[in-house]
């Protein structure tokens, strides 16, 4: 014997519980929702380990969007984050799929030039982006980091256990809750 159990091959699991069942090897109560109805409704062809499949040919899909944003994928050096939650945003890949067809539909252009044009137009879409986004002061980003939940809750800790006595203000901050939103 090599140890390995061939039982799941000698019969169907239906079998095999049906005479678990009948040889009180497993309780009424054991049995699972799904032997009711099997029983009822038994399947024309009874699935066997032993039974061979049909050999049809599985086809592949392709959209012509998946073949430009392929083409897309490869040609862009940098990804963009996405934020999972909002659902209003557009992905750069979405935003240059919608170009190509546009420039596609209008048909003045090949395939080829459709797509450079398309590219070129949504990279410098995005370093504008990317300039308005860094258009902002130093006091801006101390505000922000002050805004950020998660160095208020570090002050918090920091206060508290830097003060042997920590005042009220510091007691209400510490009992307080830490809101997740913030956090992130």
């Amino acid at each position: 014997m090599s140890g390995i159990t061939r039982l799941e091959k000698v019969g169907t699991i239906f079998a095999r519980l049906n005479a678990m069942l009948k040889r009180n090897v497993l309780p009424q109560s054991g049995k699972p929702v799904w032997y009711e109805i099997y029983a009822l409704h038994p399947p024309y062809d009874e699935p066997r380990y032993d039974k061979v499949g049909p050999e049809d040919e599985i086809r592949e899909i392709l959209y012509e969007d998946d073949l430009i944003r392929a083409k897309f994928h490869e040609q862009l050096k940098r990804y963009e984050l996405i934020n999972l939650n909002d659902h209003s945003a557009e992905t750069d890949t979405k935003k240059f799929i919608n170009l190509y067809k546009t420039y596609k539909a209008q048909g003045a252009l090949d395939d080829e030039k459709v797509f450079e044009v398309a590219f070129k137009e949504l990279k410098s879409s995005r370093s504008q982006k990317v300039v308005e986004d860094n258009d902002f002061e130093i006091d801006d980003i101390e505000e922000l980091s002050n805004d950020f939940g998660l160095v208020k809750s570090f002050n918090t800790i920091n206060e508290s256990s830097s003060t042997k006595e920590p005042d009220t203000e510091s007691k209400k901050k510490k009992g307080s809750p830490i809101n997740i939103k913030t956090l992130f």
